[in-house]
């Protein structure tokens, strides 16, 4: 549930962890900040998406990136229902190019991962993981996984060819974070008293970094970055290291109880009161306005 009503998410975050440790860390949005969900706390990491490209281009990014979509009606970019897929994949393309083509990228590794399944049909049953708010009452059993979801991981220490079996959750992405800059052993939970860890679930994650080599598997991007997508609508004003805007080409606005719930929040004024200044296109603030 969003924290409309209250002064945000008091519960500590990687972000937390990571500004703590000295780690430079960057999250940049598009249109609304899911930082802000915790209010002013974690501001000093958040970011407007044009910052991303910039910094690509420098070679300046920090160590820990983090870059979301658009949620807004009109010009969302999260592949949800309704919004224009095309836009969509043209927003990772733009987002994974930026970065491949930085200097930074030799060192680095780009993962991409869906919050959910998409409603499809999967024949492999969810397993239960260790978590703090485990139950043996299914419907509120946190410990049990939810279907699978589509990732990747790019980077010059991938393996070519290379077939990983190991079981991931989206806390393995924060598993490898915790390995490579918060003192976390490679593998395993660890020892009794270390407290690297958030929760019970990412301690005891497998680091999606394992399926990288120790040392890069290739000097340049395998792939062709300039790939077209056809007939887009576009993902947001065009900027460094992208390939340009295209005419707008946005379907007829949704009511707003079919909307996203961060729609809700931005029309509840959540985001002004948490001294974060949004600003939609025209498009988008017409048709959220009224």
């Amino acid at each position: 549930m969003l924290p409309t009503a209250t002064g945000g998410y008091d519960w500590e975050t990687i972000w937390d962890r990571l500004g703590t440790a000295g780690v430079s860390a960057g999250y940049y949005f598009t249109d609304l900040p899911t930082l802000a969900l915790w209010g002013g706390r974690l501001g000093a990491f958040t970011h407007p998406s044009a910052d991303y490209f910039a910094q690509a281009q420098a070679g300046t990014l920090p160590h820990v990136v983090f870059v979301d979509p658009a949620f807004l009606t009109g010009n969302r970019t999260d592949d949800h229902p309704l919004a224009d897929i095309r836009a969509g994949q043209r927003f990772v393309r733009d987002v994974f190019a930026a970065f491949a083509r930085s200097k930074q990228w030799r060192r680095g590794a780009f993962v991409l991962v869906y919050d959910e399944w998409g409603g499809f049909y999967d024949h492999v049953k969810p397993p239960v993981l260790p978590d703090n708010r485990a139950s043996p009452d299914d419907l509120q059993n946190f410990g049990q996984a939810g279907f699978r979801v589509p990732a990747v991981l790019a980077s010059p220490y991938a393996r070519r060819g290379y077939v990983d079996h190991t079981l991931y959750d989206h806390t393995s992405v924060l598993r490898f974070l915790e390995w490579r800059f918060l003192g976390a052993p490679a593998h395993g939970p660890g020892k009794p008293g270390q407290t690297w860890f958030l929760t019970e679930r990412d301690r005891h994650a497998n680091s999606i970094g394992a399926s990288l080599a120790a040392h890069p598997v290739e000097r340049h991007v395998g792939i062709h970055l300039d790939v077209a997508v056809a007939d887009p609508s576009p993902p947001c004003e065009s900027q460094p290291g992208m390939g340009g805007g295209l005419a707008v080409r946005a379907p007829a606005p949704p009511a707003p109880s079919e909307d996203h719930a961060f729609q809700h929040a931005y029309d509840a004024g959540w985001f002004e009161r948490v001294g974060v200044e949004v600003k939609p296109s025209p498009m988008v603030r017409q048709w959220v306005r009224g």
